[in-house]
């Protein structure tokens, strides 16, 4: 192997490995905020049945 076609192989190693990883952070963009969303849809609705629980029993 010469060293114009290993500095080739690198090369397209490199591009490959860059490509995925720009994919990869673009994707995580987009699902990650839509799952922090979710979460966070969540937490309201647990503190909003604890208030009501708390509610309830301060009535009595």
């Amino acid at each position: 192997m010469d060293t114009a076609t290993y500095f080739e192989m690198v090369l397209t190693i490199l591009l490959w490995l860059t490509l995925a990883t720009l994919i990869l952070i673009f994707m995580y963009m987009f699902h990650g905020k839509e799952e922090e969303a979710s979460q966070t849809s969540v937490k309201s609705r647990v503190i909003h049945n604890l208030k009501k629980a708390l509610s309830m029993t301060g009535r009595f």
